[in-house]
């Protein structure tokens, strides 16, 4: 398994585009989240998931299930849509519907969604930082692999992705988290 560690920077208007758009379709699907609970009397109760999907509904073991709703062995104190009736049916293609949307798809660039190499797949961590002292906001994107060495389909379009030294990567983290710092101190001032 590779150990490398490589970061790409991009501040390209389409790039941030699509981060936000991403971003705004997840507030929608929280919205809609809540809204579905809410709808459904489970009002500020958490919801179980598995990576970007909502699969159930935590539920107290002195309460009924509700119709269309069964526990799951698996999820302890959560309910699930009983998928085999009608009404679970409906419920689940519902749920299903609300699924987070992936920051890392349908990037511009070439920048993939995960690489695939040394018999693993690796997905990067997408981070925006706002550092005035540089390039206001940027999307930065770290990959524990070199994404286009070890995929031979990984193409990344240097007009629209800059690779960073290291170095510089982490200089931008310590400025970030430096920032963050005074900005905390004078909220606490």
């Amino acid at each position: 398994m590779s150990a490398d560690l490589t970061v790409y920077r991009s501040t390209h208007p389409d790039v941030l585009g699509a981060w936000h758009a991403a971003e705004q379709r997840a507030a929608d699907i929280t919205t809609q989240r809540k809204a579905f609970l809410a709808a459904h009397g489970f009002e500020g109760r958490s919801i179980a998931t598995k990576g970007r999907w909502m699969i159930g509904v935590a539920h107290p073991e002195d309460q009924p299930i509700p119709d269309g709703w069964r526990l799951d062995r698996d999820l302890d104190g959560a309910i699930v849509p009983a998928r085999r009736t009608r009404v679970g049916k409906q419920l689940g293609k519902r749920l299903d519907q609300l699924a987070m949307p992936s920051a890392r798809k349908n990037l511009p660039g070439g920048m993939p969604e995960m690489a695939w190499g040394d018999h693993h797949v690796f997905r990067p961590g997408i981070t925006l930082i706002n550092n005035a002292l540089i390039d206001n906001n940027a999307l930065y994107v770290k990959w524990g692999c070199d994404p286009e060495a070890i995929d031979s389909t990984v193409k990344i379009d240097p007009a629209v992705w800059q690779r960073m030294k290291l170095s510089e990567y982490y200089a931008v983290l310590e400025a970030q988290e430096a920032a963050q710092s005074e900005d905390a101190g004078a909220v606490n001032n």
